[in-house]
């Protein structure tokens, strides 16, 4: 599930799909992480609309929190979630509130327009 660097609006496009697990997110995450460390600032997007979240637990999400806030240093930058379903929503939510502490600044949204807004850039970036 690649990420796609949009260097004209400096945003990543990440839209995973499928049965999301924690081996997953690490894997990802960790690759990301290495884009991060030869990028300038950039915002972060996911269209999380696509993923089943069913085997994520607290403990997980609590992990990958760990794990940012370890790796990323650079800027304050926002990554938006775009999302769909109440399971979606509330997985997005605990990130979003254990984040806080750190210079990625979260933000959840079920409507493609919130997405775009709060990014700045047209919906048809994210939304092609």
């Amino acid at each position: 599930m690649p990420v796609v660097i949009n260097s004209d609006y400096q945003i990543s496009i990440w839209r995973p799909f499928g049965t999301i697990n924690l081996k997953l997110l690490v894997d990802e995450l960790s690759e990301f992480a290495k884009l991060e460390k030869h990028m300038p600032k950039f915002n972060r997007f996911a269209d999380l609309t696509e993923c089943d979240f069913s085997l994520i637990k607290f403990e997980d999400i609590k992990q990958i929190y760990l794990m940012r806030k370890s790796v990323y240093n650079g800027p304050i930058v926002r990554s938006v979630f775009f999302i769909k379903t109440d399971l979606q929503y509330g997985i997005a939510r605990m990130y979003q509130t254990l984040m806080e502490d750190t210079p990625i600044i979260v933000d959840v949204f079920k409507t493609k327009k919130e997405c775009a807004d709060m990014l700045d850039v047209p919906l048809e970036i994210l939304f092609p």
